[in-house]
Protein backbone atom coordinates (compact mmCIF):
# COMPACT_ATOMS: atom_id res chain seq x y z
CA UNK A 1 0.00 0.00 0.00
CA UNK A 2 1.34 3.51 -0.78
CA UNK A 3 0.02 7.26 -0.04
CA UNK A 4 0.52 10.51 -0.83
CA UNK A 5 1.28 13.40 1.58
CA UNK A 6 1.87 16.72 0.46
CA UNK A 7 4.99 17.95 1.33
CA UNK A 8 3.94 20.39 3.58
CA UNK A 9 2.64 17.99 5.34
CA UNK A 10 5.44 15.55 5.51
CA UNK A 11 7.13 16.34 8.84
CA UNK A 12 3.67 16.17 10.72
CA UNK A 13 2.97 12.51 8.81
CA UNK A 14 6.22 11.06 9.94
CA UNK A 15 5.85 12.77 13.27
CA UNK A 16 2.27 10.82 13.13
CA UNK A 17 3.45 7.42 12.12
CA UNK A 18 6.45 7.66 14.41
CA UNK A 19 4.47 8.60 17.56
CA UNK A 20 2.11 5.98 16.46
CA UNK A 21 4.94 3.35 16.43
CA UNK A 22 5.97 4.93 19.81
CA UNK A 23 3.01 4.51 21.47
CA UNK A 24 2.26 1.09 20.56
CA UNK A 25 5.38 -0.26 21.12
CA UNK A 26 4.72 1.38 25.16
CA UNK A 27 1.65 -0.63 25.20
CA UNK A 28 4.01 -3.88 24.43
CA UNK A 29 6.51 -2.87 26.88
CA UNK A 30 3.83 -2.13 30.01
CA UNK A 31 2.16 -5.82 29.14
CA UNK A 32 5.44 -7.27 28.93
CA UNK A 33 5.71 -9.70 32.19
CA UNK A 34 7.94 -12.97 32.25
CA UNK A 35 5.53 -15.74 32.74
CA UNK A 36 5.51 -17.53 36.08
CA UNK A 37 6.26 -20.97 33.52
CA UNK A 38 8.05 -20.81 30.40
CA UNK A 39 7.50 -23.99 29.09
CA UNK A 40 4.10 -23.59 29.36
CA UNK A 41 1.60 -22.71 26.19
CA UNK A 42 0.58 -19.55 27.67
CA UNK A 43 4.37 -18.31 27.80
CA UNK A 44 4.85 -19.95 23.90
CA UNK A 45 1.94 -17.42 22.78
CA UNK A 46 2.92 -14.33 25.03
CA UNK A 47 6.44 -14.47 23.08
CA UNK A 48 4.93 -14.92 19.84
CA UNK A 49 2.61 -12.03 20.56
CA UNK A 50 5.77 -10.28 21.08
CA UNK A 51 7.59 -11.41 18.54
CA UNK A 52 4.86 -10.47 16.02
CA UNK A 53 4.75 -6.98 17.26
CA UNK A 54 8.35 -6.57 16.87
CA UNK A 55 7.84 -7.96 13.36
CA UNK A 56 5.17 -4.93 12.85
CA UNK A 57 7.23 -2.22 14.37
CA UNK A 58 10.16 -2.84 11.88
CA UNK A 59 8.26 -2.73 8.69
CA UNK A 60 6.53 0.56 10.21
CA UNK A 61 10.16 2.04 11.64
CA UNK A 62 11.32 0.52 7.66
CA UNK A 63 8.63 2.81 5.96
CA UNK A 64 9.67 6.03 8.16
CA UNK A 65 13.29 5.90 7.51
CA UNK A 66 12.10 4.92 3.35
CA UNK A 67 9.73 8.61 4.17
CA UNK A 68 13.42 10.33 5.32
CA UNK A 69 15.74 8.77 3.23
CA UNK A 70 13.67 9.74 0.30
CA UNK A 71 13.13 13.33 1.58
CA UNK A 72 16.96 13.53 2.06
CA UNK A 73 17.43 12.42 -1.26
CA UNK A 74 15.01 14.79 -2.62
CA UNK A 75 16.71 17.99 -0.96
CA UNK A 76 20.02 16.92 -1.64
CA UNK A 77 18.88 17.00 -5.45
CA UNK A 78 16.82 20.18 -4.74
CA UNK A 79 20.36 21.81 -3.67
CA UNK A 80 22.25 20.17 -6.23
CA UNK A 81 19.75 22.05 -9.03
CA UNK A 82 19.65 25.34 -7.16
CA UNK A 83 23.89 25.19 -7.44
CA UNK A 84 24.27 24.39 -11.14
CA UNK A 85 21.40 26.54 -12.56
CA UNK A 86 23.24 29.29 -10.34
CA UNK A 87 25.03 32.07 -12.57
CA UNK A 88 28.74 31.48 -12.72
CA UNK A 89 30.66 34.18 -12.38
CA UNK A 90 33.52 34.61 -14.78
CA UNK A 91 37.31 35.53 -13.97
CA UNK A 92 38.25 38.72 -15.50
CA UNK A 93 41.30 37.94 -17.45
CA UNK A 94 43.40 41.29 -17.09
CA UNK A 95 46.29 40.53 -18.97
Amino acid sequence: MSYTVELDNLEEEVVRLYDNVSGEMSTIIGQLQKPDKLLTIEAYECIDTIRQSLTSFDVQLQDINLIINSYISYQAEINKLNHSTAPVKENEDTT
